[in-house]
């Protein structure tokens, strides 16, 4: 997959999944490893689409409001 079809792919998987998914749930779902995915979390967090807080070690992140 190519970068933009990532982020895509994991906005539309949040989308899916309003109250948010961990980085490491977000890797299983879309099958690429997990750093992989906190790459483009953290790219898209950069971005303002999505938003990210930590619960215990894990970092849960979910589309912000009015990004579609």
């Amino acid at each position: 997959m190519e970068g933009n079809n990532l982020k895509e792919s994991i906005i539309r998987l949040l989308s899916k999944h309003p109250s948010g998914l961990a980085i490491l749930d977000i890797a299983k779902n879309l099958d690429l490893h997990r750093h992989t995915a906190s790459r483009y979390v953290f790219a898209l967090q950069e971005a303002g689409y999505i938003e990210c807080h930590e619960v215990g070690r894990a970092k849960f992140c979910m589309l912000k409001r009015g990004k579609k």
